[in-house]
């Protein structure tokens, strides 16, 4: 943790060139350095000390996370800020995906998408606490850097990302993401501009059909199809191939009902506060991948990375109904008929049809998020189509049950 300290009024800070200046000692980087100072010249601090410590975040490789403390006086009294900032990292993209893309998205996500949501349902009436809410975030300077309040300072936390979510767990996180999807609906109707200039235009930030990304696909596929019993590979070489050009077509259709997407819905991205190991209020992060499309990527991807063979048999069903019901009744706060904009006939033909986005993306998803502590493979450090790394037993596990469901499903 690096300390700065300030004892002397905010103004004579200003005058010489800024209070937070470059340590030699590491702290706040060059990109921080302005964003910080506005936001203490913003909440108006007077005098003020500032604790910086960095996130060793398992598995975070889009950026360096910090957590940023700001406790000093104002002219009404003592004040502390708990912030969590995020930096883009110094090496740029990576050849699958836009990391700059990522970040302008967050950004535009925390900032102007927030602001209008947060409208529309004060417009409505919505009881706050059916209310979806993101983050508080502060000002930046510009879309490298993104500072919001510290969740984990509010007793909030991530499940463990090893763990097979509970179905108390599950059915919060899927009322979330019914809410959050039905935005598409709701901002068409309530501000029809918004939606033509920003929502719909929205999109995922990988680079799919390039080869890189087909490379990178097939090798990490490869990887945990060698895990397999011999019927399951054969099975599973023969379904690959099929997979590389239904990525753009199952995500971005523009043929589709579409809504609001996460892109990366899983239960690390959400955060809770619990009580007797049960969630019992939840807000969902990292808004990096977010974009307008079909919505059953964020259903069967949650599915698929936080729950077990066991789970999928006998729950899968009522979490894909208790979607469907959540959308339902998040539209009548707006006096919306969810079958006026997502008909049940149609979402069922959706879920049918992009079933298999889920085996899909499990093959190369994970070996990622399951891997042991100081395993994980970091993406922007290694060739993604040709490097090899060992499966863990729990991934081996997970993997082959996954194939099986889907054998038993009829996909493959």
């Amino acid at each position: 943790m690096y300390n700065y300290e300030n004892q002397i009024m905010k103004s004579i800070s200003m005058f010489f060139a800024g209070s937070i200046m470059p340590s030699q000692q590491g702290g706040l980087p060059l990109k921080l350095q302005k964003p910080i100072e506005n936001i203490i010249e913003n909440e108006n601090f007077r005098t003020y000390s500032i604790n910086v410590k960095d996130i060793e975040a398992d598995g975070s490789f889009l950026g360096k996370l910090r957590e940023i403390n700001i406790k000093g006086e104002t002219e009404s009294g003592g004040k502390e800020l708990k912030l969590f900032t995020k930096t883009i990292p110094e090496d740029g993209d990576v050849n699958i995906y836009s990391i700059t893309h990522t970040y302008r998205n967050e950004t535009y996500m925390y900032t102007e998408f927030q602001k209008v949501i947060t409208e529309v349902q004060e417009e409505a009436n919505v009881p706050v606490n059916e209310r979806y809410t993101l983050a508080k975030s502060y000002e930046s300077t510009d879309l490298e850097v993104l500072i919001m309040e510290n969740l984990a300072e509010q007793g909030y936390a991530m499940y463990p990302r090893k763990e097979v979510v509970t179905l108390k767990f599950a059915e919060l996180a899927i009322k979330h993401l019914a809410k959050y999807h039905s935005f598409a609906f709701i901002i068409k109707e309530k501000r029809p501009k918004f939606f033509q200039e920003k929502i719909q235009k929205m999109k995922q930030p990988f680079f799919y059909g390039q080869k890189a990304f087909t490379d990178f696909v097939r090798n990490f596929s490869l990887i945990s199809i060698n895990c397999l019993d011999p019927k399951q590979k054969a099975k599973m070489l023969e379904f690959l191939p099929t997979t590389y050009d239904k990525y753009g077509r199952y995500t971005e259709d523009p043929t589709d009902i579409r809504t609001m997407v996460h892109g990366d819905f899983r239960h690390s991205n959400l955060m809770a506060k619990f009580e007797d190991n049960e969630a019992q209020e939840m807000i969902v992060i990292d808004y990096q991948h977010a974009f307008y499309g079909c919505s059953i990527i964020d259903l069967i991807y949650f599915i698929v990375a936080g729950t077990d063979q066991e789970f999928r048999k006998n729950h899968m069903e009522h979490l894909k109904n208790f979607y469907y019901e959540s959308m339902r009744e998040f539209l009548k706060l707006f006096d919306m008929d969810v079958e006026s904009y997502y008909p049940r006939e149609e979402f069922e033909k959706l879920y049918k049809d992009r079933l298999d986005y889920g085996l899909m993306v499990a093959m190369w998803l994970l070996p990622v998020i399951l891997a042991n502590k100081g395993e994980i493979p970091d993406v922007t450090k290694i060739d993604l189509a040709t490097c090899d790394f060992q499966l863990s037993d729990l991934i081996k596990k997970r993997v082959r049950g996954i194939v099986d469901d889907y054998i038993q499903w009829g996909y493959i």
